[in-house]
């Protein structure tokens, strides 16, 4: 089964919220710098899972807001994000992400 939901898929719903057989992710940030190190971010996050492949359609997909602070390091970023989802609010913490 392949989950929607959580820091890496949906921020706002809880992790594996969702599950099915096929899923789709889109996330869109805008990321602009505060001070020094120090940057923030905005952005929506939405996703839907399918039963197959063949079931893919455009419809009716779940969709929330983020924001989030993010701190730049030599070598990675640590990120703090909010999501505010239909069901609940979230809020996400990762060390050692990329960008």
């Amino acid at each position: 089964m392949v989950s929607v939901g959580g820091t890496r898929t949906h921020r706002g719903y809880p992790q594996d919220r969702f599950l099915e057989k096929a899923a789709g992710v889109v996330n869109a940030e805008i990321c602009f710098p505060i001070f020094w190190r120090f940057g923030g971010v905005f952005g929506l996050d939405a996703g839907k899972v399918f039963r197959s492949p063949s079931e893919w359609s455009f419809g009716k997909w779940s969709v929330n807001s983020v924001a989030g602070l993010r701190f730049y390091m030599d070598t990675f970023v640590v990120r703090a994000d909010v999501g505010f989802g239909r069901e609940t609010t979230g809020f996400y913490l990762n060390f050692g992400h990329l960008f």
